[in-house]
């Protein structure tokens, strides 16, 4: 019989390496409350903001298999808490920085040093917890996400107005040095009798070997792919344009708007673990991921194009469409179930570097260009005016963003067995 610490242990391994998560999204997103303040500050233009948030996925991206193989390889507590102290440390120079090549530096250390956080969760998961919460616990995880998010959207966009950009970043300094330490001494690879290594190197595959079973898988890619379209919406959407597109159709301050943004964060919070726990009770990745892309396709056109929404409708229809969006998470459980146990750190970060590398990198700046491209000049304290035609042509990448998803969904493999139809 367990105990109730024993029980109570797993939920601590892997909440700490949550927290992480959490404060890796807050960090990630705050800039998309601050584009007024950095333009002033930096001098710089739209498509450079664009590219200063932008920095931060371009390593964050293309470290997620390497992290993936090093949480394989090493464990997740040594790698959480070298990644933590970076990630603070990346804070640090952000805060101080006097101008946007010094920002955008930090930001590719930030990406850098928070790679690891999502497949350390996962990989602390899958080894603490039973192979049937998994997919559960993969939706806990990127709620923890989302929450940083949406604090990092609504929050935060007070805390500018209040303290300042910078003074903001410093507490994140604070927050990052603490949880450092605390990872340290809680975080533990796994029960005693797993801990790594688990074996002798003779007897475990190369990194090479680890690597190549995740590119020949096809599941992995299609599943990449999937789940990079969806998460693209909320990268692009909600971690950064979201707010200046709200504040200009509303002309609201940068505080309400955040809040507003914030509820695309706070529905995927809700819509992630139910999203896994819905696909694990009715026993279908696919179908789920199939009509959670339907709606998503549907609200998106809905919050872009259709005019004069009263502010409220504007907030249930970004909380419900944030919601929807949370079946960008099932790829990582087919994955899961697909790839062989010894490659699932590697296999995860694949697909989460898959599941970043449109969003933020491309679609960030992307839409910021588009914007300035279709500008007319016109100024307002040194910030450039967009019309709504402005905000509507740039942001249409979105709903095909969606479109393409829902074609990719129907090659999905079903990974499960037991079917239920009806809840």
């Amino acid at each position: 019989m367990q105990t109730k610490t024993s029980t109570l242990l797993p939920w601590l391994m892997w909440g700490v390496a949550a927290v992480f998560v959490w404060y890796q999204f807050l960090l990630q997103t705050s800039t998309s409350v601050m584009v007024p303040d950095l333009m002033r500050d930096f001098a710089t233009s739209t498509t450079s903001i664009g590219f200063l948030s932008a920095c931060f996925f371009y390593t964050y991206v293309t470290l997620q298999v390497p992290a993936g193989v090093l949480v394989d390889r090493l464990g997740a507590r040594r790698l959480l808490t070298v990644s933590i102290l970076l990630c603070a440390l990346a804070c640090l120079v952000f805060a101080s920085a006097k101008n946007i090549y010094v920002a955008s530096g930090s930001r590719l250390v930030m990406g850098m040093a928070t790679a690891p956080a999502i497949v350390c969760a996962l990989a602390l998961a899958a080894r603490w917890f039973s192979p049937y919460y998994f997919a559960l616990l993969v939706g806990l995880t990127e709620m923890q996400g989302m929450f940083g998010g949406a604090v990092g959207e609504a929050l935060m966009g007070n805390w500018v107005e209040d303290i300042g950009w910078r003074h903001l970043m410093f507490i994140c300094v604070g927050f990052g040095l603490l949880l450092a330490l605390v990872n340290f001494l809680v975080v533990r690879d796994g029960p005693k009798d797993t801990d790594y290594p688990s074996a002798s190197p003779n007897r475990e595959p190369s990194s090479g070997a680890l690597f190549k079973e995740v590119l020949t898988c096809r599941q992995a890619w299609i599943c990449g792919v999937y789940s990079g379209l969806v998460f693209a919406i909320i990268q692009a959407f909600a971690s950064l344009w979201c707010v200046r597109y709200l504040m200009h159709v509303y002309n609201i301050s940068v505080c309400h708007a955040s809040i507003a943004s914030a509820m695309m964060f706070l529905g995927a919070a809700l819509g992630t673990p139910t999203m896994g726990w819905l696909s694990d009770y009715m026993g279908q990745r696919r179908l789920v991921m199939i009509v959670g892309c339907i709606f998503s396709l549907l609200l998106m056109l809905v919050v872009l194009y259709v005019p004069h929404l009263p502010l409220r409708a504007m907030f249930a229809l970004l909380f419900i469409l944030g919601f929807f969006l949370g079946v960008y998470m099932l790829p990582f459980a087919v994955v899961k179930e697909t790839i062989s146990e010894k490659a699932r750190g590697t296999a995860m970060g694949f697909v989460n570097m898959m599941s970043l590398a449109l969003g933020g990198p491309i679609l960030q700046p992307l839409i910021g260009w588009l914007l300035e491209a279709q500008s007319d000049g016109q100024m307002a304290n040194g910030i450039p005016i967009f019309s709504h035609v402005n905000y509507q042509w740039a942001l249409s990448l979105l709903p095909v963003c969606l479109a393409l998803a829902l074609v990719v969904s129907f090659f999905v493999k079903e990974t499960l067995t037991r079917r239920r139809y009806f809840i």
